[in-house]
This record gives structure tokens, C-alpha cells and sequence, in this order.
């Protein structure tokens, strides 16, 4: 199965490099709380093909976007049952922090085309999740304690919200990312501690879950989104 390729451009005002088919192979979503929570940061690992010099500088005419920064105060943690609506249940007080891990099962092929370099891309396995989750030790951090040591399912979402929608629409009137997550906790190591306070952290994995019939998903509403 063929994907989806990028050219990239880097560099500053004495180097311009190029290089065309370029894909990600991982990236990571990650947030903290406490005192020095920040805005959500986005990190991800790429290979490209082949780097050249642009001695006409930077490609004219990109535009960027106009975005807003996803801050981790906003975040809003629900839980419910496999059976249940994902994102139903918040539980308030509850999450500290989390890091979203995505694989992408991407990787490039050689083949005799007179180059050295790459030729294609193509999808060689399943996109691997995972996700972090650290929660204050309280009632709803015990339930999905107990949920792991059962082996019990679970529907999490974790939302943001940011500004107004400058059109908003019939489900979303304001910015959001989302990540929606059907699956089975893998791990809780032992509690820690953050700020005095005793935290849990358990190590979850998304998956598409037949009773529920969804899948995991990332959603992210901006401006230029076409709004449901």
C-alpha cells in the first residue's frame, strides 16, 4: 500500500537545503501539569531521502497556518466502560500528565532504478499506539487500577479545547484536539510522586475493540477543518 510522501526544506540565511520523499516513522504527543505545565508538544522522527542545496533560498509563497498553542490545563479526561459512549464520564481532578506514542509502520525500499538512494515507501507493518497516562491517586485512578489488574477494557478520551471557532460548528465551536482511545491498561509500576502529591501511572495500549466498534483516532479541529 502506497503512503502519503512530503518534500521538506530546512536551513537559514546562508543554507537552504531540499529534500523530496520524506516520511514520518513516529511521533509523540505529551503533556504535563502541576506547577509548570505548558502548552501539549508535538515530537516526531522522520527520514528523507536525499538533501541538495537551494541557491535560490526558501520556496516562496508557503503560507502558515494560523494556530493556537494546545494548553494541558484545558485537558479533560473521560473514562467510561467498553459498552459504554466514549467520552461520557469525565473524571475530574484526575489526570497529570500523559505521552501519546504513535509507530507508523512506514519504511522505505531500495531497488536497482541507477540511484543510491530510496525509490519507494510503503506501509510494512500496523501503526503501533501506546499511552502514558499518570493520574492522582484517587477513586477513579483505583478503578482502572483494578481495571488492569482484571484486564477489563476501557474507552478513554483525552480533550482540549482552546478559542472560539471563528465558524463554528453544530459539534465543535471551539478549537480541539482529541484523542480517542478504545483499549486495555498493560501496566502500572509502582506509585510515584509529583509535587507531594501520589500519582498513578499506568501504561495503556489502543487498540480497535469489536464490542465497541471504534478504533483509536486523533482529532484536531482547527480554522481551515471542515466543522461537523
Amino acid at each position: 500500500m502506497l503512503t502519503q510522501v512530503y518534500t521538506a526544506e530546512g536551513g537559514n540565511n546562508a543554507l537552504v537545503e531540499r529534500s523530496s520523499y520524506s516520511y514520518p516513522t513516529s511521533f509523540e504527543l505529551s503533556g504535563n501539569g502541576g506547577a509548570d505545565q505548558d502548552a501539549i508538544m508535538l515530537s516526531s522522527s522522520w527520514i528523507t531521502r536525499q538533501w541538495s542545496k537551494l541557491a535560490a533560498g526558501f520556496t516562496a509563497g508557503i503560507a502558515l497556518p494560523t494556530v493556537s498553542e494546545v494548553l494541558f490545563g484545558h485537558s479533560k479526561l473521560y473514562i467510561d466502560a467498553i459498552g459504554g459512549t466514549i467520552g461520557t464520564t469525565e473524571k475530574t481532578d484526575t489526570l497529570e500528565a500523559f505521552s501519546y506514542k504513535a509507530t507508523t509502520g512506514l519504511k522505505h525500499q531500495f531497488a536497482g532504478t541507477g540511484n543510491l538512494f530510496f525509490s519507494k515507501v510503503e506501509r510494512k507493518s500496523r501503526i503501533q499506539l501506546a499511552c502514558s497516562i499518570s493520574m492522582f491517586q484517587n477513586a477513579a485512578a483505583l478503578v482502572e487500577y483494578e481495571a488492569w489488574r482484571s484486564q477489563t477494557p476501557r474507552l478513554i478520551r483525552i480533550k482540549i479545547e482552546g478559542p472560539a471557532l471563528a465558524t463554528p460548528g453544530t459539534t465543535y465551536t471551539k478549537k480541539t484536539l482529541m484523542l480517542d482511545m478504545p483499549g486495555t491498561w498493560t501496566s502500572f509500576p509502582s506509585p510515584d510522586e509529583v509535587e507531594g502529591a501520589e500519582v498513578l501511572v499506568g501504561e495503556f495500549r489502543p487498540a480497535y475493540d469489536p464490542v465497541a466498534g471504534i478504533g483509536p483516532s486523533i482529532t484536531v479541529v482547527n480554522e481551515l477543518a471542515a466543522l461537523p
